[in-house]
């Protein structure tokens, strides 16, 4: 049985994800039909980081809260904070987190840690938009005002914040997903 997407589409097929990853498809499935699957990576790099940047922003300036209280008939002006000088933790630090660490930090004047699970991913993608590049958990989320999640779902992503990790960021922090 290879379901009904892989069943209707005719050997020699294409499947097309418009995004990064393969999430969603089944390539044992797709390959048993014959069906040939393809992304776009690179394409929606800026619009993801500009799109993160949107809520962090949000989350910073309490919209959603703002928000709810029009939505219920209230004007509850709420204080935000500024984003200058705050740290974002982006873990993940491929193509779309070095997007979002550039737009944080020139654009928003935040200080940038990326964290990445090996030390050799820390000299892979060094880049100058980062103030620090690190494999340290704890320390880096312990400092974190903001921390958004730009890592492939893949098992071994499976449950990487968890508990644990939840428990490591300051009463203050932020996670963007």
């Amino acid at each position: 049985y290879v379901g009904a997407l892989y069943g209707a589409l005719p050997r020699g097929g294409v499947l097309a994800r418009f995004g990064v990853g393969h999430d969603g498809i089944d390539k044992a499935a797709a390959t048993l039909a014959g069906v040939l699957c393809t992304n776009t990576p690179g394409v929606l790099d800026q619009s993801v980081a500009e799109f993160t940047m949107a809520l962090v922003v949000g989350a910073a300036r309490r919209v959603p809260m703002m928000d709810a209280a029009m939505h219920a008939g209230a004007w509850t002006p709420r204080e935000g904070i500024e984003l200058a000088g705050k740290t974002l933790v982006v873990v993940g630090c491929g193509r779309i987190g070095r997007a979002v660490a550039r737009i944080a930090g020139k654009g928003f004047g935040m200080r940038v840690i990326g964290l990445v699970r090996s030390a050799a991913q820390t000299s892979a993608t060094g880049d100058a938009d980062f103030a620090e590049i690190t494999t340290d958990v704890a320390r880096a989320l312990g400092t974190a005002d903001f921390v958004t999640l730009h890592m492939p779902s893949s098992p071994e992503n499976r449950h990487y914040i968890n508990a644990d990790t939840l428990a490591l960021l300051p009463a203050r922090a932020w996670l963007i997903n």
